[in-house]
């Protein structure tokens, strides 16, 4: 049987409804913690990695909340997902995408929060032409390859999660079908510019990303506040 606003029981309500205010507040606080992620400039090592540690409070604080709103994303969907039905297979599948995509998100969030910010503390000092300083450029380009490993991984389960779950919703009556049209151009739209090399995973294509979920995350909140799924 598919799940629809009516078949819902009052508990079963007010926890969606908990959840759409919980999905609100955790992406407006992702916003503005995007626009406070530090950034260094590129040049030398040792000028980079002084960078990174005179914002490693910053890095580590900005990092391990967003860690925490991730966490805050899951439950969200989660629920939605509920709500939506778990005997739709898009559905399901698309939680599990999600889940999966997020969760790189939160090991990217990891290495470049705390990996390459331990490495930037402990190093900061090496001495140019040193075999330390070598060996330090062969960490930062590891701890970069799998933040960029990660992130990547991240986008395209994050998109295709939209995807899948948009197609169900898409098959729904009402304002939930309208929700699913905009999360399947959100979804398509992400995936597409990532992998024509429109944006990538740094700042700005971060940015954008999280702009995009805002947008699917407060439509879904809205549905799940209001009782329309």
């Amino acid at each position: 049987m598919v799940n629809t606003g009516s078949d819902h029981t009052a508990e079963s309500h007010a926890e969606g409804r908990k959840a759409g205010i919980i999905l609100v507040v955790a992406t407006a606080y992702a916003l503005v913690m995007i626009f406070m992620h530090p950034t260094a400039e590129a040049g030398a090592i040792q000028n980079v990695l002084a960078e990174i540690a005179a914002e490693s409070w910053m890095s580590g604080f900005v990092h391990g909340t967003l860690i925490i709103a991730i966490g805050a994303f899951i439950y969200g969907h989660w629920v939605f997902t509920e709500h939506l039905g778990f005997t739709a297979a898009g559905a399901r599948l698309g939680l599990i995408s999600y889940v999966m995509g997020y969760g790189s998100m939160v090991l990217a969030a990891l290495v470049s929060g705390f990996v390459t910010t331990g490495l930037a503390l402990r190093y900061a000092g090496a001495v140019e032409g040193s075999a330390q300083e070598a060996a330090l450029k062969v960490a930062t380009s590891l701890s970069f390859g799998f933040n960029q490993a990660y992130a990547n991984f991240g986008v395209y389960g994050i998109a295709l999660a939209l995807v899948l779950i948009s197609i169900v919703m898409i098959g729904r009556a009402g304002p939930i079908r309208l929700v699913g049209a905009a999360g399947l151009v959100i979804g398509l739209a992400t995936g597409a510019a990532f992998a024509a090399g429109l944006t990538e995973t740094d700042l700005h294509g971060m940015i954008g990303l999280l702009a995009g979920q805002a947008i699917w995350n407060f439509a879904i909140a809205w549905l799940l506040i209001t009782r329309r799924v």
